[in-house]
């Protein structure tokens, strides 16, 4: 179990645990298009990261705006589909921007950029939106979404560029949030997971602890509390980083124990509990359980995805028991008649304590939108192949 604490200031009234600029909520913002007349009100729950992107593309998925324009999109960018509202460009477009109360934020863009066949680009994100000489106008193929904005940290939401499309359905506008990025200061240390533990009795189970304050570099105290008899944990008292070893020689008697292990600054504290089984070796045990989300110390790591099959999902609902081969927020879902190969690698275990081990896959291709042309069709196939890297 894991636990982060910050200290309260009860004179100033907060919690010193600050992690910098938030992203910005522009739920409600509006987009208008003159010219051919169009809005578009962002959905609920948009939020456009510090120094990062909102793509609202006319009528298109992510995985084909992505393939269309041969970009992908990083994680400082939210894609919008506005489903054919906006834009529409079929020649003297403008574009502004106004707030969830009908305040104009920026805008209206220049009448005299036609953006037909065009990228029109933001070149000062803190001048006027109507002057055309803060923008400047580049060919098509040019474009730059999820890219390429540029400001001093305050100007705050703007449109920085819109542009048409060889198909009219990848057309976008893109908003950038223009902000400095605060860094997180007054941090509590972090301690590297160190996760649960198993020995078999008679034998020595030992490993490090490590805490680190990488912002501050403040003083951390590490100590260990509630330690089986006989462990021992020494502790340590450092700045910035901090480290010390549990040692248990000759573990027993069999069964199940727990150990707190907790690092401190001025800041706040981080603790982790863990459980350390100590069995006869005849019998199996849990070492390590490994998926691809569900908890913090899932460590998959996963190659050759490619973007043109790779959907946006929450995956809200996914547990450890119900894995999903995924990637941040995008889940692998290849269509009809593609295929592709992905490679994952389990984090190192240490089974130096067992003379046999035994790794259990669990593999499922599902789909909880049954009839929507999602999941595995009947003539495809699944297959796993499983190699073992040291014997």
């Amino acid at each position: 179990m894991r636990k982060m604490t910050c200290l309260w200031v009860a004179a100033l009234g907060f919690c010193t645990m600050a992690f910098g600029s938030d992203p910005l909520d522009i739920s409600g913002y509006v987009l208008t298009q003159a010219n051919s007349a169009q809005t578009f009100t962002l959905p609920a729950g948009t939020m456009i990261p510090p120094s990062g992107y909102v793509i609202v593309a006319r009528d298109t998925g992510k995985a084909a705006f992505q393939s269309a324009w041969g970009v992908t999109l990083g994680s400082d960018v939210v894609f919008v589909n506005s489903s054919n509202k906006i834009p529409q460009i079929n020649g003297a477009e403008t574009y502004t921007l106004s707030d969830a109360s009908s305040v104009v934020v920026d805008g209206t863009t220049p009448s005299s950029l036609d953006p037909v066949s065009s990228s029109v680009q933001r070149t000062a994100l803190g001048g006027a939106a109507s002057e055309a000489g803060n923008w400047t106008k580049v060919a098509m193929a040019s474009a730059t979404p999820g890219t390429g904005a540029a400001g001093d940290g305050t100007a705050g939401v703007r449109i920085s560029e819109y542009a048409d499309a060889t198909a009219f359905a990848n057309e976008f506008v893109e908003l950038f949030y223009d902000v400095s990025v605060v860094p997180p200061s007054n941090m509590p240390p972090v301690m590297a997971s160190i996760g649960n533990k198993s020995v078999v009795e008679g034998n020595t189970l030992s490993f490090t602890v490590t805490a680190t304050d990488a912002v501050d570099g403040d003083e951390i105290a590490l100590i260990a509390t509630d330690l089986p008899p006989g462990a021992t944990f020494v502790g340590a008292t450092n700045a910035g980083t901090a480290s010390s070893t549990f040692t248990w020689e000759n573990a027993g008697p069999l069964g199940d124990y727990s150990a707190t292990f907790q690092a401190t600054d001025k800041d706040g504290t981080d603790t982790e509990t863990i459980s350390i089984n100590v069995n006869d070796g005849t019998g199996p045990v849990a070492i390590a359980f490994q998926g691809f989300e569900g908890t913090a110390a899932d460590t998959w790591g996963i190659a050759d995805i490619d973007p043109a099959l790779v959907l946006s999902t929450t995956g809200s609902g996914d547990t450890p028991a119900n894995q999903r081969v995924r990637t941040d927020a995008n889940s692998w879902q290849p269509g009809e008649g593609e295929y592709t190969t992905e490679t994952f690698e389990l984090a190192e275990v240490d089974v130096s304590a067992y003379s046999e081990v035994v790794v259990t896959l669990h593999v499922s291709a599902t789909t909880t939108e049954i009839g929507d042309g999602y999941g595995m069709y009947p003539k495809e196939s699944l297959s796993l192949y499983l190699a073992l890297d040291g014997g």
